[in-house]
């Protein structure tokens, strides 16, 4: 199951139990905690290791930045340090990003923010200005630029407790609301569908009854629901299964007369991968759609059951088809 990858920030030798700490409670939510001195990085030849932690930091979903009173490495590419390039490149990602400053380098932050122009200042807790000056920078972002400022390890895990728990119920309120947007889209069609029928009436006294019975088997459940489960973007209906089977063949689905499986309770359509080794995909329609002449019956969407239309992948036995490039074995180092 795919999990959480969290990249932990920070210069290493200061802050080493620190980001120990951090790693464990991470690990211990069971989320993956990333940090460079575990070997989560991997590191090749053809560019600079600091290039290879930014590369990282692109597939990981949180970076937390801790900052200290050490400056650290220099990066080759600024001014500033590795571990600064880090942070900096998650927030131009776009990643989730959480700061944590120690407290009494954020004291005195301030009265650095008080003499920036000043020169000669010589300073308690940091051991290079160029930290205050970073953090003069992510003070002037405007967003995912929260910071927090912490006296132990403790702290910041209290502090990560409270934002992953705030994550996780905004995620589960954007779900809500995403299925709250699905039902206004679903009465906006409706609504237009109603619009079109009321300018019909309104234009031609001809064939209503006709027409109307055209909208109506346009916004049949059944259409509704396979237009979506194949990504089909024209209007279409369907009166019988004869018809069905005529529609799914245009599209490359083929009707299999003898499945053997679940055959009293669905028809099934397959379309073949394009090549031996991809998989193929099943279509299967309950057979209590119809009526016993094949007819489409009248179903209301408050009756629709999901069950009633199933895609599903199907997977090809690969153990006995190879390429033909992987028949030729002679020049295997191995």
């Amino acid at each position: 199951m795919a999990k959480p990858r969290i990249f932990i920030s920070s210069t290493y030798y200061d802050l080493k139990q620190t980001r120990e700490d951090i790693a464990d409670f991470v690990e211990s939510l069971g989320y993956e905690a990333v940090r460079n001195e575990e070997g989560n990085i991997p590191y090749g030849r053809e560019k600079s290791p600091e290039d290879y932690c930014y590369k990282e930091v692109q597939n990981v979903d949180i970076l937390v930045s801790i900052i200290g009173g050490r400056f650290g490495s220099e990066s080759q590419k600024s001014k500033w340090s590795i571990s600064n390039e880090e942070l900096k490149t998650a927030i131009k990602l776009n990643r989730q990003v959480y700061i944590c400053i120690e407290k009494n380098v954020y004291s005195e932050y301030e009265t650095y923010a008080l003499n920036r122009d000043a020169k000669d200042i010589r300073y308690r807790y940091v051991d290079n200005p160029k930290i205050y000056q970073f953090i003069d920078d992510l003070k002037s972002l405007t967003s995912n630029n929260n910071i927090m400022a912490f006296e132990t390890s403790a702290d910041i895990k209290a502090y990560l407790q409270e934002q992953f728990a705030g994550l996780f119920q905004s995620y589960l309120s954007e779900q809500s609301k995403a299925k709250e947007m699905d039902l206004v889209v679903r009465l906006e069609n409706t609504s237009k569908t109603l619009e079109h029928l009321v300018d019909y009436l309104k234009e031609s006294n001809d064939d209503k009854e006709e027409g109307i019975s055209k909208l109506l088997k346009m916004n049949h459940p059944f259409v509704i629901h396979l237009k979506e489960i194949l990504n089909i973007n024209f209007n279409f209906w369907i009166d019988n299964l004869n018809e069905l089977k005529d529609f799914l063949d245009n599209l490359g689905w083929k009707y299999e007369e003898n499945d053997d499986t679940d055959v009293t309770q669905s028809f099934l359509w397959v379309i073949p991968g394009e090549s031996p080794w991809e998989n193929s995909r099943e279509l299967r329609i309950s057979k209590d759609l119809f009526d016993s002449k094949g007819t489409l019956k009248d179903i209301k969407i408050s009756n629709w059951n999901p069950n009633y239309l199933v895609v599903d992948d199907k997977s090809n036995d690969s153990s006995t088809l190879e390429p033909e490039d992987s028949k030729n074995t002679d020049d295997l180092p191995f």
